[in-house]
C-alpha cells in the first residue's frame, strides 16, 4: 500500500481538489492533518462546522473521481446528539465514509474542552485487507488509545495532527514507542499551521522512523511494507504475547 501524507502551511477549500488529484498519482490513501480545514479557531466554530459539512462533500466527489482513499480530521456536529466532536473521517475510493472517529482525549490546554466533547474508544476497520485505527494528535500520549486496536489485530494506525513545535521531541518519542509497543505501523500528518511543527513520520514496527517530512511543505508519498512488518513479529513475538494475554 502506498500513502500520501499532506504537510502543508494551510488547506483552503480550493486547494483540496489539487491535493487529491495529486495523491492519487502515486498512492492509495491520502492523510490530512487534524483539524486541516481551519485549526483550532474556537471563536469561529460554528462558521467552521457548517463549512466543513461542504469541504466533506468535496472530499468524498474527489476521493470518487480520482479513486483514492482519503482521510483527516474535521469539527463537526453529530446530527443526532447535536454535540461537536473533532472527527477523524476515512473515505474509501468510491467516495463513501467508511469510518468516522471521535477525538477521544481533549487538550484542555488548548481550551479544546471548552467546545468539543470527547468520543469513546474506537474501533479497528479495514481498507483494501489493511486493518487500520485511528487516533487524532493529543491521543498520541495515552497508550490504551493504541492498545484497544492492538486487542482488535490493527495492522496500521493512522494520525491526524496539529502537535506543536516546542513539544516536538515528546511527539517523536511517544510515536515510536506507540509503534514499538504495538509492533504496528504508524503514520501521521502533522500541520504547519501557526505552531504545528510539521515533522510528519511513518514509524515502523520496530519503532524506528523510517520518514520524516522535517519542516518540508509537500505531498510525499510512501510505500508500507506489511509483509516486514509480519516478518517482525514472528520473529520477535511481544504483539502476539500481549494478546494470548489480553484477547476476548
Amino acid at each position: 500500500m502506498r500513502v500520501s501524507i499532506a504537510q502543508l502551511f494551510a488547506y483552503p477549500r480550493h486547494r483540496i481538489r489539487w491535493m487529491i488529484r495529486k495523491a492519487s498519482h502515486s498512492s492509495d490513501l491520502l492523510l490530512l492533518p487534524e483539524a486541516f480545514s481551519s485549526g483550532f479557531q474556537f471563536r469561529k466554530l460554528e462558521q467552521t462546522i457548517e463549512e466543513n459539512r461542504f469541504i466533506l462533500d468535496i472530499m468524498q466527489e474527489n476521493a470518487r473521481e480520482y479513486s483514492i482513499a482519503v482521510a483527516g480530521s474535521l469539527f463537526l456536529r453529530d446530527p443526532l446528539s447535536g454535540k461537536i466532536f473533532n472527527q477523524g473521517i476515512f473515505i474509501d475510493r468510491s467516495g463513501e465514509i467508511i469510518h468516522r472517529y471521535a477525538k477521544q482525549n481533549i487538550i484542555s490546554v488548548l481550551q479544546e474542552d471548552q467546545y468539543i466533547q470527547p468520543g469513546t474508544p474506537g474501533s479497528v476497520f479495514l481498507f483494501e485487507g489493511i486493518r487500520m485505527g485511528m487516533a487524532i494528535c493529543y491521543d498520541l500520549r495515552f497508550p490504551e488509545v493504541f492498545r484497544e486496536y492492538t486487542r482488535q489485530n490493527a495492522d496500521l494506525f493512522l494520525l491526524p495532527m496539529q502537535w506543536p513545535s516546542i513539544r516536538l521531541e515528546n511527539y517523536m518519542l511517544l510515536a515510536r514507542a506507540r509503534a514499538l509497543e504495538n509492533q504496528t505501523m504508524l503514520v501521521t500528518a502533522n500541520s504547519l499551521q501557526g505552531e504545528s511543527g510539521g515533522n510528519s513520520m511513518i514509524v515502523n514496527a520496530r519503532g524506528d522512523i523510517i520518514t520524516n517530512l522535517k519542516k518540508k511543505t509537500t505531498i510525499s508519498s510512501f510505500t508500507l511494507d506489511f509483509n516486514e512488518q509480519n516478518h517482525y513479529r514472528k520473529e520477535f513475538p511481544a504483539r502476539k504475547e500481549f494478546l494470548d494475554r489480553n484477547s476476548g
